[in-house]
């Protein structure tokens, strides 16, 4: 199967309930209606992980593929079928690029941008989208979350340190790509990614029977030094660790998660695509 685009937009989804539905819902209609408008050129491929409510995939499969698990598998082990099963050798596809599902976008069209940078820096296999600003520590570094609301902004803040390392976070702009600038942090897994260095990351990762987000930053960085990070950024995560009333597959209790049929996403693992059963919505 070949395709025309050189980016696949990747969307996981599972919702067991009502908090999760309703972000879906929400996630997937601002996707659907800037794909609509703006008319990216990219593909759709929506992977559901058992949904109990599947009022999000109504409309979406007017838009792109739709895959559905017969059981919930988890996000890692979603990314990893799409990596290893769905993109085939023969597709076109050299990018991947990962929407989770309480987020909502801008726009679509700065990842025609990042697409053309990772293309020139072969040296880099990965770009930071989400809402950032380097002159905006106040609202978007971790390290002042004991500020009010209406300063910090708790959902989207990130840690301006490289965890890895202890390296203070560092930023050089690209002279030949706007908006976007050479960072030692650490990739995220939502976002523009090289296909090729992502499957072999998540191979790797394969061998654990267990691992962590750290494990992930940790291998990215083996084979990266750096990444790219688009700055403003151009979407929002919609759940924070304060709020207490949504569940989120990184803030919440893992025996509750678990208790109601999800998987956690900071500590997971990843099941063999062989004893997946994943069958295309028609």
């Amino acid at each position: 199967m070949r395709h025309r685009n050189s980016v696949l937009i990747l969307l996981v989804t599972c919702s067991l309930e009502d908090t999760r539905r309703n972000l879906e819902i929400e996630t997937t209609k601002n996707l659907i209606e800037l794909l609509k408008t703006e008319r990216p050129p990219f593909d759709l491929l929506l992977f559901d992980n058992a949904s109990l409510n599947r009022e999000h995939l109504s409309d979406s499969l007017n838009y792109g593929e739709i895959y559905v698990a017969r059981e919930n598998y988890g996000y890692w082990s979603a990314v990893n079928w799409v990596l290893n099963s769905y993109i085939q050798p023969s597709c076109e596809y050299e990018f991947i690029y990962i929407i989770e599902s309480d987020t909502i976008h801008e726009s679509l069209m700065p990842i025609v941008l990042c697409a053309k940078a990772l293309e020139k820096h072969l040296d880099v296999c990965t770009v930071r989208t989400q809402k950032f600003s380097r002159k905006k520590p106040l609202k978007y570094n971790k390290k002042y979350s004991f500020l009010p609301a209406f300063i910090h902004d708790y959902a989207n803040a990130v840690s301006f340190i490289n965890h890895l390392t202890n390296e203070k976070g560092s930023f050089a702009a690209l002279n030949d790509f706007e908006n976007l600038y050479r960072t030692n942090l650490h990739p995220k897994l939502p976002g523009l990614h090289r296909i090729k260095e992502l499957r072999e990351i998540f191979n790797y990762l394969s061998n654990f029977s267990e691992f962590s987000e750290m494990d992930f930053y940790r291998i990215a960085g083996e084979r990266f030094s750096q990444v790219l990070i688009h700055e403003p950024g151009f979407w929002k995560t919609l759940v924070s660790s304060r709020d207490n009333g949504t569940l989120s597959g990184s803030f919440s209790n893992e025996n509750f998660l678990a208790q109601l049929g999800y998987m956690a996403t900071r500590n997971s693992k990843i099941i063999n695509i062989n004893k997946m059963i994943v069958t295309k919505q028609i």
